[in-house]
């Protein structure tokens, strides 16, 4: 979320439509909530992720998801985020300990 706080000056100056592709559920819901006042933001009305195919393909064919997808294919630039740097330092040592020869687990 930090990328699209670093960001918000810049989309409030221009005509920028955010369409979110991780689901419209859980704590990143936070952040994006701070965007709305700067741009207009579509959000999929659907968990990340579902619990069976069926589900998902359920999902899928609804007319809200299947708007706000059809929206995200018409991007013109999509950006991704891998999360924070330093998150990401600790999970990557934490595996490189738990593969090396001979290290304590």
């Amino acid at each position: 979320m930090n990328t699209l706080q670093r960001l918000s000056g810049f989309i409030s100056s221009q005509q920028i439509r955010l369409v979110t592709l991780s689901g419209g559920v859980g704590s990143y819901m936070t952040g994006i909530g701070q965007l709305n006042a700067a741009c207009s933001v579509n959000i999929i009305p659907a968990p990340l992720r579902a619990s069976s195919a069926d589900i998902a393909r359920t999902l899928k064919n609804e007319n809200c998801v299947k708007d706000v997808l059809l929206a995200a294919q018409a991007a013109d630039v999509a950006i991704v985020g891998i999360g924070g740097c330093e998150s990401t330092r600790r999970r990557n040592n934490h595996s490189l300990r738990l593969y090396q020869p001979g290290a304590n687990s």
